[in-house]
């Protein structure tokens, strides 16, 4: 009785051909593993980086940060807010140079130092970017970055609460009204951080009332390739005045409803409006601050 073997014995050309391609799908398949493990330490480090934000009695605070779609998913945009030992709110939002794991890093060290000079020093915004200005590149760190901080102080016997500003080359912010109006603050933007520490900075004042929402957000929610930026800080705006279903570029919402006075801006509708999929090739911030409504 003839007796088969289930043993293949390959000749020796297709025999090499397969150990080559055995060898290249091992490689493949390691790159994989680590660029996924890069991956997942880059997001660990993102999200401890973007804290919780605080409850202030008569504030509310929300955030939303998205990465870019294409790198290590993280970047140097982020986001913080502090209740300070004076009772003001100090709220920032920044921008450092780049969108993978290294700028990432830099953010951190940033942040770490702002809140540090937040909290020691009772000083203005302007004063307090000066001086991480100056840390900046005396410690190393030599981040660039746009930034832009805000403090919102204690309500006055009628309620309305003194918006004080400064920003390093960002973005202006917005205040969304009680009454539905949308107002652009605007101010002179100083240099950047990283560029030349001692430059001259200046604060910016406004009032906010019960209802009033401040909007602050990093550059990939407005800017696109090959467009003026006012292009983008007016469909910005836009947005922000139409508030409700259709306002933005997906019909979805941009504010949550409220039982009492005006609806709350909700930072990832914002988002959503304004950047529908996956067509943003940067990372996107976005900080909200709402006076209470009495």
């Amino acid at each position: 009785m003839a007796r088969w073997s289930s043993r293949v014995v390959f000749e020796h050309p297709f025999r090499d051909l397969l150990t080559t391609i055995a060898g290249y799908t091992a490689v493949a398949l390691e790159r994989a593993r680590l660029l996924q493990h890069r991956h997942d330490v880059a997001h660990v480090l993102q999200t401890a980086l973007l804290t919780d934000l605080p409850t202030p009695d008569g504030v509310t605070l929300d955030g939303a940060y998205v990465p870019a779609v294409l790198g290590d998913q993280v970047g140097g945009d982020w986001y913080d807010a502090l209740v300070l030992p004076s009772g003001d709110v100090a709220v920032t939002i920044g921008d450092v140079t780049g969108h993978d794991i290294d700028a990432a890093a830099l953010m951190g060290q940033l942040r770490s130092l702002l809140r540090g000079y937040l909290w020691r020093d009772d000083r203005t915004p302007a004063q307090t970017l000066a001086q991480l200005d100056a840390a900046n590149v005396g410690t190393g760190v030599r981040a660039t970055a746009s930034v832009l901080l805000a403090r919102v102080g204690a309500p006055g016997a009628d309620g309305s609460r003194t918006l004080t500003w400064s920003s390093a080359g960002h973005p202006p912010a917005f205040v969304v009204r009680a009454s539905g109006a949308v107002q652009r603050l605007e101010g002179q933007r100083d240099l950047i951080l990283g560029v030349a520490p001692g430059a001259a900075r200046n604060d910016h004042t406004a009032e906010l009332w019960p209802g009033d929402t401040v909007v602050l957000y990093t550059d990939g929610l407005v800017e696109r390739r090959g467009e003026d930026l006012h292009r983008g800080l007016d469909r910005l705006a836009a947005v922000l005045a139409g508030g409700g279903p259709g306002a933005g570029a997906t019909g979805e919402p941009v504010a949550a409803a409220a039982h009492d006075g005006p609806p709350r801006v909700v930072p990832v509708q914002v988002v959503r409006a304004l950047v529908p999929g996956d067509l943003h090739e940067d990372d996107i911030a976005v900080l909200t601050l709402r006076v209470d409504p009495v």
